[in-house]
C-alpha cells in the first residue's frame, strides 16, 4: 500500500481562539440555515495526499487553476468588433510547499527520480487536495470540495535561502505539471459520517482517507 501524505494547518497554529471560532461559527451556522448568507471556507483549513509519499507535511498548496484559452480574429469590414472562438484548455503547475526536516524528504526522492528518465517515462502520481468545513455539532471537519490530479509529476525544486540572522524555518518546494483535475463538491452535510471524522485530533493534519 502506498504512502499518502497529508496535512491541514490546525487553528492553534494560526493563533485563533477555538472558543471564539465556535461561536463565531454556530452563529454563521444558524444564519446560513435561514437562508440568509454563505459560510465561506477558511484557507487554512486544507490537505494534501500524495500517492508514495508518506512524509509530506505541506503548508501551502497553490495553483489549482484552469483556463480556457480564446483564439481571437478579426472580419474584413467589421471594425467594430472581434470575433472570440474557444481554444484549448490549461491548466497551470501545481505548488507544494513544506518546511525540511532531518531526513531525505521524498518530495525530492520523487523528483531527484525523474531527473535521469526522458519525458514519457517519468514516475506520475495522483494527487488529492481537499478543503474542509467544520461542523460545531459536534465540532467535526467535513469536505467542502475535493480536488483529483492525474498523472502529476515534479517539475521544478526549490528550497529557500539560507542566513547567519535568521530564525525562519526552511521551506522546500515542488512544482507540478499535470494532466487535469477534477472537481467535486459535498451536496450535504448530513452526508459525512461522523465515526470517520471524529477521531481526527485539532490542531494537527487531517484527512478523511
Amino acid at each position: 500500500m502506498s504512502g499518502r501524505a497529508t496535512i491541514g494547518i490546525g487553528y492553534e497554529r494560526q493563533g485563533y481562539n477555538m472558543s471564539i471560532l465556535e461561536s463565531i461559527g454556530g452563529t454563521i451556522d444558524l444564519i446560513s440555515s435561514l437562508g440568509r448568507v454563505k459560510n465561506p471556507a477558511l484557507a487554512f483549513r486544507f490537505s494534501v495526499e500524495v500517492d508514495g509519499i508518506s512524509d509530506g507535511v505541506f503548508s501551502e498548496c497553490s495553483g489549482l487553476s484552469i483556463t480556457r484559452n480564446v483564439e481571437k480574429f478579426f472580419v474584413g469590414g467589421i471594425n467594430h468588433y472581434q470575433e472570440q472562438l474557444p481554444g484549448q484548455i490549461e491548466y497551470q503547475n501545481i505548488t507544494l510547499k513544506q518546511g525540511v526536516f532531518p531526513a531525505a524528504s521524498g518530495m525530492w526522492k520523487w523528483f531527484s527520480k525523474n531527473m535521469d528518465k526522458s519525458s514519457f517515462n517519468v514516475e506520475r502520481k495522483n494527487i488529492t487536495v481537499i478543503l474542509y468545513g467544520f461542523s460545531t455539532t459536534p465540532y467535526v471537519p467535513y469536505t467542502i470540495e475535493r480536488w483529483e490530479v492525474e498523472d502529476a509529476f515534479p517539475v521544478k525544486w526549490d528550497i529557500s535561502g539560507f542566513k547567519s540572522d535568521s530564525n525562519e524555518i526552511v521551506i522546500e518546494t515542488l512544482e507540478i505539471a499535470h494532466r487535469g483535475f477534477n472537481l467535486s463538491i459535498t451536496p450535504k452535510r448530513s452526508e459525512i459520517d461522523i465515526t470517520q471524522v471524529s477521531r481526527i485530533p485539532e490542531g494537527t493534519g487531517f484527512s478523511l482517507s
